[in-house]
């Protein structure tokens, strides 16, 4: 669905980790130097509240679940 969007879903949950003030932390890793660039490219721009809410409204039913 984001793909669709023009977003990749990692590009969305970084932006959506590292701007959510309740999330202190975000870690990330990369194997090579493009990789770094593209995470540092996304990191400050800004994420789409729209298409958060439209993902967050598709996994509801999975949502608040212990996989265990």
């Amino acid at each position: 669905f984001c793909a669709a969007q023009g977003v990749p879903i990692s590009q969305l949950a970084l932006q959506f980790s590292c701007q959510h003030l309740e999330i202190p932390t975000t870690m990330f890793s990369t194997a090579n130097r493009k990789s770094l660039m593209q995470v540092l490219e996304w990191h400050d721009q800004k994420f789409d509240p729209a298409l958060v809410a439209e993902v967050r409204s598709m996994l509801a039913s999975v949502s608040d679940r212990d996989w265990y």
